[in-house]
């Protein structure tokens, strides 16, 4: 009896490619990509769910196999597009025949601005602010420490 394992790593460089954008998708995620939820629970999270997803989106990734650099490339886009994904939903439309900015048929486009969301980010943006400022203050201090030790 023989086993045929060829699909092996073409079967894990796909599961790579999902679990780095859910991956990075999680960990921003509001809720799970707090602080106060282990690392271990969140990696958890995102391993079930790229194992859920693998059948679904498997085809979608043509993975060249002899060559190293066009695999990094695409780990690296679905890290970009994990941490960066577009919000693709359309414009508020109203029927305003009235209105200024009314097109031929009356319609108005109004923003797809969620207040709620905008907030998130800002204070996802503000605590990231204010982890990158507190590791740059214990940067300095290990550095002023490290002075003081070798003036002594």
């Amino acid at each position: 009896m023989r086993i045929d394992i060829s699909f092996l790593p073409a079967l894990a460089a796909s599961f790579i490619l999902v679990l780095a954008r859910v991956g990075t998708m999680l960990m921003l995620l509001p809720g799970l990509g707090e602080l106060n939820l282990p690392v271990r629970i969140r990696l958890t999270v995102a391993l079930l769910l790229a194992a859920i997803l693998l059948p679904l989106h498997q085809n979608a990734y043509q993975i060249d196999l002899r060559s190293f650099g066009p695999l990094v490339a695409m780990l690296g886009t679905e890290l970009f597009i994990g941490a960066v994904a577009k919000d693709a939903s359309d414009f508020q439309v109203k029927n305003q025949p009235g209105h200024p900015a009314a097109d031929a048929s009356g319609n108005v486009k109004y923003p797809n601005v969620n207040p709620l969301i905008e907030m998130t980010d800002m204070r996802d943006a503000e605590r990231s602010y204010s982890a990158n400022i507190n590791v740059i203050n214990a940067t300095r201090a290990m550095i002023q420490r490290t002075l003081d030790i070798l003036k002594s």
